[in-house]
C-alpha cells in the first residue's frame, strides 16, 4: 500500500479498536455537566490547541454547554508565559476563571503530560488544580501511561496502531473523531431546553439514517448501509433520544440516500421493510428516500436539497 492507504488503514483500525464504552461514558458525563450548568474548559498544546478551538464552537453550538479554552486568548497566554513561565499558564487561567466543583476540564493531548519528566507541565498543573477544586477531569489522549490517563475521571485512549504515527493519528480524533458533539443524547438533551418558535411554525430535525439511527456495516474498512433485513439494527439509544426531540416539539424526518436500489444491489421492498421497523420503533413523522443510483442526476440525492425541500412541506 502507498502512504495514504497505509495511513487511513491505521485510522480505520483505530475506529475498530477504540473503546466505545469510554466514549459513551464521556458523553454521559458531558450531559450531566450541562444539566448541572457547569462549564467545560478545553486544554491542549500544539495541534491539540487547534482541536480545542474547534471543539469550543461545537460544544457550545451543538451541545449547549458553556465552553472555553485558554488557547483562544493569545494575548493572555503569551503575557503569562512571558511574565510567569509556561508551566503555570493553564492553571493560572483556570484559577482566574474560578474553576469549581460544577465544572470540568477536557484534555486534548497526544502525550497527556508527564510530571516526572516535566513534559507538558502546564497540563499537569491544570489537572492538579482541577482535582484540588473537585472539578471533573476528562481526556482524549494517545498514551495510557500519561498523567491525564492516570488522574482523569474519564479518559478515551486513542489506540496506538502505529507507534511512529501517534501524533497525527491521535490529533485526528478528538471531538469529531470520537463523535462527542454529535452524540444523539447530547442533541436531544439540548432540544429539551429549546422553545418552539413563534408565528405557528413547527421546528423540524432532519436526520440521516446510517451512522445516526441505524448501525452501519463495515466492509473493506468502509461503512455501508445494511443490505439485508437480518443485518438491520437501530442504535439502542435512538428511540429515547428522538422521544426527547418530540417532547420538545420537533417534527422528525429521516432523509436517506439508498443507491443500492438504483444500482440493482438490493430491492426496494427490502429497504421498505427496514423502514417499517423504524416507523414502528421510532417516533418519526416522515421518511424521505432517494432510490436513484449515483449517476442518475436526480435532484433528491444528498447533498442536493430535494428531499429536505419536500420534507418541509
Amino acid at each position: 500500500m502507498n502512504h495514504a492507504e497505509t495511513f487511513f488503514a491505521a485510522a480505520a483500525q483505530i475506529c475498530r479498536d477504540i473503546s466505545f464504552a469510554s466514549i459513551e461514558t464521556l458523553a454521559t458525563e458531558l450531559d450531566q455537566l450541562r444539566e448541572r450548568k457547569g462549564r467545560l474548559f478545553l486544554i491542549g498544546v500544539g495541534g491539540s490547541a487547534a482541536n480545542c478551538s474547534h471543539a469550543v464552537n461545537d460544544f457550545r453550538k451543538l451541545c449547549g454547554i458553556e465552553t472555553y479554552s485558554p488557547v483562544d486568548n493569545v494575548s493572555e497566554l503569551t503575557a503569562r508565559t512571558n511574565d510567569e513561565g509556561w508551566d503555570t499558564v493553564f492553571a493560572a487561567w483556570l484559577d482566574t476563571s474560578q474553576l469549581g466543583e460544577k465544572d470540568a476540564l477536557l484534555i486534548y493531548s497526544v502525550g497527556g503530560g508527564d510530571a516526572e519528566r516535566k513534559i507538558s507541565a502546564n497540563i499537569v498543573q491544570a489537572i492538579d488544580l482541577a482535582k484540588a477544586r473537585s472539578a471533573k477531569v476528562f481526556g482524549i489522549v494517545g498514551r495510557d501511561s500519561v498523567y491525564t490517563a492516570k488522574h482523569g475521571d474519564v479518559v478515551v485512549l486513542i489506540p496506538q496502531v502505529n507507534p511512529s504515527w501517534v501524533t497525527p493519528l491521535t490529533e485526528a480524533f478528538p471531538g469529531r473523531g470520537v463523535a462527542l458533539p454529535g452524540q444523539p443524547s447530547s442533541l436531544a438533551a439540548q432540544a429539551d431546553e429549546m422553545v418552539s418558535p413563534a408565528h405557528g411554525l413547527r421546528p423540524a430535525v432532519f436526520l440521516d439514517r446510517n451512522g445516526v439511527i441505524v448501525v452501519p456495516e463495515f466492509r473493506d474498512r468502509r461503512s455501508f448501509a445494511p443490505r439485508r433485513l437480518q443485518d438491520f439494527r437501530l442504535y439502542p439509544e435512538a428511540a429515547a433520544s428522538l422521544q426527547k426531540l418530540k417532547r420538545a416539539g420537533f417534527l422528525l424526518t429521516v432523509v436517506t440516500n439508498q443507491p443500492d436500489v438504483g444500482n440493482g444491489l438490493m430491492s426496494r421492498s427490502e429497504v421498505e421493510a427496514m423502514h417499517e421497523i423504524k416507523r414502528r420503533e421510532l417516533p418519526l413523522d416522515a421518511i424521505k428516500v432517494c432510490f436513484h443510483g449515483q449517476v442518475e442526476g436526480c435532484d433528491c440525492r444528498k447533498q442536493k436539497p430535494g428531499m429536505i425541500s419536500r420534507g418541509r412541506r
